[in-house]
């Protein structure tokens, strides 16, 4: 099991663990008054939040590094092949014709790479909008089961 699919199984699991605490005994509704259940739902919400933007920092750190690993690859592949190129080539114009294609090439990957970078980002900001659009229900629904008098659920189905 590799880094990245520990961190995304680790805090789902402790999430689940704290509500199903919350839920189940250490903070029992009826024993319970619903100011400070609601006081615990939101410090779960907070902390799945801080969970959420901890493995989004972690994949753009890996991410960033998977993609200066590329390049450094490339630019080490590149090297080679123009040193090659050179040690063949007489003529100036073969020359500046192959930089000028190799910085084409240079040019194409980053704008690639930039690409991949910011694609991830907005992916990540669609995730992070849901799960504060899922939250803000959530607390909702919490909060409309006091209002009717009810014993809200502190884990509603998503």
């Amino acid at each position: 099991m590799n880094t990245l699919s520990r961190l995304w199984v680790l805090p789902a699991v402790f999430c689940s663990l704290m509500l199903g605490c919350i839920q189940f005994g250490v903070a029992d509704s009826a024993q319970v008054p619903q100011a400070q259940l609601r006081v615990q739902l939101v410090q779960s919400l907070k902390s799945e939040m801080r969970d959420l933007d901890s493995r989004q920092k972690v994949e753009l750190r890996e991410l960033k590094a998977s993609q200066k690993a590329r390049r450094k690859d490339f630019e080490k592949l590149e090297q080679a092949n123009r040193r090659e190129f050179f040690k063949k080539a007489t003529r100036g114009s073969e020359k500046r014709a192959y930089v000028q294609e190799f910085l084409a090439r240079r040019k194409s990957l980053i704008q690639f790479l930039n690409d991949e970078l910011q694609s991830r980002k907005n992916e990540q900001d669609v995730r992070r909008k849901s799960l504060e659009d899922d939250q803000k229900r959530r607390l909702s629904d919490f909060d409309a089961a006091v209002a009717r008098g009810e014993r809200p659920a502190l884990n509603p189905a998503h």
